[in-house]
């Protein structure tokens, strides 16, 4: 009865809290500023994220949207000897924004598992840390392209693996749908600018090694950051503070479709639509690439 009791608080103060979030907020969430929007020279992209580990920072994405597939087969192939990169500093606008090129080659360092569909590319190495903000000295192929840059990335030591989220956990994804409807998205939004999605872990299959969410993704999403969001409780003399506490626990995979049976001019089929489930690919894989290849990152 106790637990019933805990849970039904728990969900009124958090029902508090998004109320006040969304009515008396001034700035956007931290969170927003580590999206980062990935544009290939050749057209397309996706959606990716800044990440410190060891006294470096990288892009890390879905390998798919960097590499060509063929058959939902990721093959060992760049599509584009560029990338722009687009994020946000302190508010979404263009005159707050971060715009980085990097120039790939088959020589280029990049750490990546193409079965699991995952990436990262070292941009930067960390230098110092002023006021838990790190300074970033960008790496030779990588090139600013606006007046200001401000690479707000994910710190690895805050992150949290498999072993530390459970089914049911709250999470929330950020990332750039660009295949949303174009006539209507024109209407109603700038998506120059990154949408949150919210949901919950409906399962973790250590098996398989992914992490599967009751949340849907679109083209675009690939290689977005998904968080677990939970509630921190700071219990103060007289009083009890209570915030959000966002840890990132993967990237966004793929969507998963539901088949069902459709007639069209009497012609029978199978139709295929978005089920609402997606598949993330745990970060502990991406920290464990890294650390596996044993490649310093050096600024020459």
């Amino acid at each position: 009865m106790q637990r019933i009791y805990f849970k039904i608080i728990m969900s009124f103060i958090s029902l508090c809290l998004c109320f006040i979030d969304v009515q008396g907020q001034k700035d956007i969430p931290s969170y927003l500023t580590k999206a980062v929007r990935i544009i290939r020279s050749g057209g397309g992209g996706g959606s990716g994220f800044y990440y410190h580990l060891d006294s470096a920072t990288y892009l890390v994405t879905s390998a798919h949207v960097l590499y060509v597939t063929i058959n939902d087969t990721v093959q060992d192939k760049l599509r584009d000897t560029s990338i722009e990169l687009l994020s946000y500093n302190t508010e979404l606008s263009n005159d707050n924004s971060t715009r980085i090129s990097i120039k790939l080659n088959k020589s280029s360092v990049i750490f990546k598992d193409l079965k699991k569909d995952i990436c990262a590319i070292p941009i930067g190495v960390d230098r110092t840390v002023r006021n838990a903000e790190i300074v970033i000295s960008l790496l030779y192929n990588v090139k600013a392209l606006s007046s200001s840059i401000n690479i707000n990335g994910f710190d690895s030591k805050l992150s949290l693996d498999i072993n530390n989220i459970s089914p049911g956990d709250n999470i929330i994804l950020i990332g750039y749908p660009s295949t949303l409807d174009t006539k209507i998205r024109a209407k109603v939004y700038d998506f120059k600018f990154p949408l949150i999605q919210s949901g919950i872990i409906s399962g973790i299959s250590k098996t398989y090694g992914n992490i599967i969410i009751s949340g849907p993704v679109f083209g675009g999403n690939s290689g977005g950051a998904v968080m677990a969001k939970n509630i921190k409780i700071t219990p103060n003399d007289k009083t009890i503070d209570f915030d959000y506490v966002y840890n990132l626990i993967g990237i966004v995979c793929a969507s998963i479709p539901t088949q069902h049976k459709a007639v069209i001019a009497d012609v029978e089929g199978q139709a295929v639509s978005n089920s609402g489930y997606s598949v993330i690919i745990p970060i502990q894989y991406v920290d464990d690439l890294i650390k596996h290849k044993k490649i310093k990152i050096v600024q020459r």
